[in-house]
C-alpha cells in the first residue's frame, strides 16, 4: 500500500482539527508573532521572554479566591442588577432575589479572580509595579539588554514611551456600569499599542537592512525622491507606491 503524500496528510489533519473546532487561527497567529519577534529581536531573547511568560502564568494560575482575596473596591460600587438586566432581561426578572444575589456573588468572584490573575502576571513580568502602574522604563531596559541595532532600539523605545503616554491620557473613570478597573484598561491598551508599534519598528528595520545590502535600486527614480531624508525613506516610498499600483486585492500574500 502506497504511503499518502504529505499534502494529503496535512489536508487530513486540518480537516480533523476543523471537525473538533480547534482554533487554528489563534495558533497560527501566535506562531507567526513569535517568528516575527525572533527575526526582529533575536531567537535567544524571544525564547527567554517566552520562558518568563510561562513561569508567570504558572505562578499566577495557582491563585484562587481564598489566597488572592485582596479587596477590590470597584466591585462594591458596581450596579450589578443593571448589568445583568441589560444582558439577560427576561432571565433577570424571572429570578428570585436570593438566586440573583447568589449569581451576583459568583460573578463578582470570577471578576475578582481574573483581575488578580492579570495584575499578578503583569507584576511578575515587571510590566507594572506593585501599585499596578505601568513601568515603561523596565520594558525599555529589557530591549536594551537584547543587543539589537541602535536604530531599531530607538524606534522601539519611542513606541514604548508613546504608548505609555497614550495609556496615561486615557479618559478612564470609575463607572457603575463598567466593572473593569482603570489600571487594567490602561495596561491592556498600553500592551496592544506597544506590540503594534514594535511590529512597525521591525518592518522599518527590515527595509533599512535591505537598503544597506543593496536590495533597492534607487537609480531609476531620477532624483524625484531626493527631498526625502534617507535611502530608507525612499525605499519605503517605493514599497508603498508599488502597493498602491498593484495591491493584493485577493489577500494572496497574507
Amino acid at each position: 500500500m502506497q504511503a499518502p503524500s504529505s499534502i494529503l496528510v496535512l489536508a487530513t489533519a486540518l480537516t480533523v482539527a476543523s471537525a473538533y473546532e480547534l482554533d487554528l487561527v489563534d495558533f497560527w497567529a501566535k506562531r507567526g508573532a513569535i517568528k516575527n519577534m525572533e527575526s526582529c529581536l533575536g531567537k535567544s531573547g524571544t525564547q527567554a521572554w517566552q520562558t518568563e511568560v510561562q513561569q508567570a502564568l504558572a505562578a499566577c494560575d495557582g491563585l484562587n479566591e481564598d489566597n488572592s482575596a485582596q479587596k477590590i473596591d470597584f466591585l462594591d460600587g458596581v450596579n450589578w442588577n443593571k448589568i445583568i438586566g441589560a444582558y439577560s432581561p427576561s432571565h433577570y426578572y424571572r429570578q428570585k432575589r436570593s438566586a440573583m444575589e447568589e449569581r451576583i456573588e459568583n460573578i463578582k468572584g470570577k471578576f475578582r479572580f481574573h483581575v488578580h490573575r492579570f495584575r499578578c502576571i503583569m507584576q511578575r513580568l515587571g510590566l507594572t509595579d506593585t501599585n499596578n502602574r505601568i513601568t515603561p522604563d523596565a520594558l525599555v531596559q529589557r530591549y536594551r539588554a537584547l543587543g539589537i541595532p541602535r536604530t531599531l532600539l530607538a524606534d522601539i523605545e519611542q513606541g514604548v514611551l508613546q504608548c505609555n503616554k497614550m495609556a496615561q491620557c486615557m479618559p478612564v473613570t470609575a463607572s457603575t456600569n463598567l466593572p473593569v478597573p482603570a489600571d487594567l484598561l490602561r495596561t491592556k491598551s498600553y500592551l496592544e499599542c506597544e506590540s503594534y508599534l514594535r511590529y512597525w519598528a521591525c518592518l522599518k528595520n527590515d527595509v533599512r537592512d535591505d537598503v544597506s545590502v543593496g536590495k533597492f535600486d534607487l537609480s531609476g527614480v531620477d532624483g524625484t525622491l531626493d527631498f526625502l531624508p534617507s535611502d530608507e525613506a525612499r525605499a519605503a516610498t517605493i514599497l508603498m507606491a508599488e502597493e498602491l499600483q498593484g495591491g493584493d486585492d485577493y489577500n494572496l500574500y497574507e
